[in-house]
């Protein structure tokens, strides 16, 4: 099995409708699992897709919901955790599930769809979209509830830096899966409304394009 989780708050429920309508299967592929991971919750539960963590919901602690995201689905039996962001696109679902197909097939650890554009470009991988294998998300896991960096804010952890981080350490075996899979979207959308992603939708075929047109006249008040 292969655990997708798109990180989400409330304030963002009309951009995770938009990304439903634009590219979010709505039957996953046989052998995977959608969560849209929330905070603010006083114990870990389930309500159908969503699945709420007791964590700070706040970008400052993004760390902290991995931490607590990693501790849920590590009861699970799983292959891959792709950690997603709520600001991709990505215009074939089927072309992920291939790559995923191929990392295992590779003995992947740890892969990215760019490496992180930070102060060691080689080794750190962008936050957006990252795939871990179960064995190094308990490796991720262990280290965290030892150095307790979770608790940290964003100005003192970066999330994607600690991680990638906590692979390299681990001598993880990675690869890079390239933007053409996964998009981020905030890189080429000034602003991240419903129309916005259902425009990037559009481009991606003709039929996507008649339904999103439909779309926007059954619907004029969005923005």
């Amino acid at each position: 099995m292969n655990i997708f989780s798109i990180f989400t708050c409330e304030s963002h429920k009309d951009r995770l409708k938009a990304l439903e309508r634009a590219w979010i299967p709505k039957t996953m592929p046989q052998g995977s699992k959608m969560y849209y991971v929330y905070g603010n919750a006083e114990e870990p539960y389930e309500d159908e897709r969503n699945l709420f963590v007791s964590c700070h919901e706040s970008y400052e602690y993004l760390l902290d919901k991995t931490y607590h995201t990693l501790k849920y689905i590590l009861d699970y039996d799983f292959e891959y955790f792709i950690k997603l962001d709520n600001d991709i696109y990505i215009p074939s679902f089927p072309s992920l599930i291939k790559k995923i197909d191929e990392l295992k097939s590779n003995q992947i650890d740890f892969a990215t769809t760019a490496p992180y554009k930070g102060l060691y470009p080689k080794k750190w991988g962008q936050g957006h979209c990252y795939i871990i294998s179960k064995e190094f998300c308990q490796k991720a896991f262990d280290k965290l509830s030892q150095t307790k960096l979770h608790l940290l804010p964003v100005t003192e952890a970066v999330e994607d830096v600690v991680i990638s981080n906590i692979m390299f350490e681990n001598n993880a075996k990675t690869c890079e899966i390239g933007e053409e899979i996964v998009e981020h979207l905030h890189i080429s959308t000034k602003s991240l409304t419903e129309k916005a992603i259902a425009e990037r939708a559009s481009r991606h075929s003709t039929k996507d394009a008649s339904e999103y047109e439909l779309w926007w006249q059954a619907n004029p008040d969005i923005p």
